[in-house]
C-alpha cells in the first residue's frame, strides 16, 4: 500500500486531457487548503497517513513542482519523523535545472517521468534527466498509438537510461471529456509495444519494465491525501 501525497493546488500547466486528478479551477477554489492554513495540523494528519505505507509518491491535482518548497518540507519533515519507507515525485517537468538539488539529499529515491504523448516524450529525451547517482529514474508512458509508434522509432540508448518504464493502459473514467479522449486514444498496436520491450531488455539487463492494467484502481494499491489534509479511496 503507498501514499498518494497530493501537492498544494497551482493552476496546472499541461492540461492532460485524461488526467485522473484534474479538477476544475471553480471545484478546487472551494476546497480548504489546509497547508496554507495550518501547517502544524496539516503535518500531523501527513505522520498519521503514511503510517503502514510503504511508498509515498508525491503527485498531486497539479504538477507538483510547481511548489518546490512545499517538496522540500515534506521530505525534511520524512527525515525528521525517520520515515524509512521509499519516497518517489512523480513529474511532466523534465527540466533539471528547476528542480532543487537538496532533494536529492533528503532521501528522494526516484523521480518517475510521465509522458501521455509524442511531444512528451520527445521533450523528456531532450533533457538532461536525473543521475542515476542521484536516484532512480521511471519513464511512465500511457499506451496509446501515439507514444508506441513514437517509442517504436526511438534509439533503444533513450529508453534503457532509466532505471524503470511502466507502461499504463488507459482505463475510461467516469467524467465525460476524459472518457471521451480514452476512447479515441486507448487502441495501439500490441506486436510494436511487444518489440520494444523484448528490444530494452535485450540491450539492459539493469532496465526493469511492468504493465500497469488498471492505474486507476485504488483497491489495495494506494490512499490519497489531497490538499484539505482528508484521506481518499479514490480520484474521483
Amino acid at each position: 500500500m503507498n501514499l498518494q501525497l497530493c501537492s498544494p493546488y497551482r493552476k496546472c500547466p499541461f492540461n492532460c486531457p485524461m488526467c485522473i486528478a484534474a479538477t476544475d479551477d471553480g471545484e478546487i477554489n472551494n476546497v480548504f487548503n489546509l497547508y496554507e492554513n495550518n501547517r502544524v495540523e496539516y503535518f500531523y494528519r501527513l505522520a498519521k497517513a503514511i503510517q503502514g505505507k510503504d511508498t509515498v509518491v508525491i503527485t498531486g491535482d497539479t504538477e507538483p513542482t510547481l511548489f518546490p518548497e512545499w517538496i522540500s518540507n515534506v521530505l525534511k519533515f520524512f527525515q525528521i519523523i525517520g520515515y524509512e519507507g521509499k519516497i518517489e515525485l512523480q513529474t511532466k517537468n523534465y527540466c533539471l535545472s528547476s528542480y532543487c538539488y537538496e532533494w536529492y539529499n533528503l532521501d528522494l529515491n526516484l523521480i518517475a517521468y510521465s509522458a501521455t504523448c509524442a511531444k512528451d516524450l520527445e521533450k523528456i529525451f531532450s533533457f538532461n534527466l536525473a543521475k542515476e547517482s542521484y536516484c532512480r529514474t521511471r519513464l511512465v508512458v500511457l499506451l496509446t498509438e501515439d507514444t508506441i509508434d513514437y517509442l517504436y522509432k526511438t534509439p533503444v540508448k533513450e529508453l534503457t537510461k532509466f532505471a524503470e518504464i511502466t507502461f499504463k493502459v488507459l482505463q475510461t473514467p467516469e467524467r465525460e471529456a476524459e472518457a471521451n479522449y480514452v476512447k479515441e486514444h486507448n487502441s495501439f498496436d500490441k506486436k510494436k509495444l511487444d518489440a520494444i520491450i523484448e528490444f530494452v531488455q535485450l540491450h539492459s539487463s539493469k532496465c526493469s519494465i511492468r504493465i500497469d492494467e488498471n492505474c486507476m484502481d485504488a483497491t489495495d494499491r494506494y490512499e490519497i491525501m489531497r490538499i484539505d489534509g482528508k484521506m481518499y479511496k479514490t480520484w474521483f
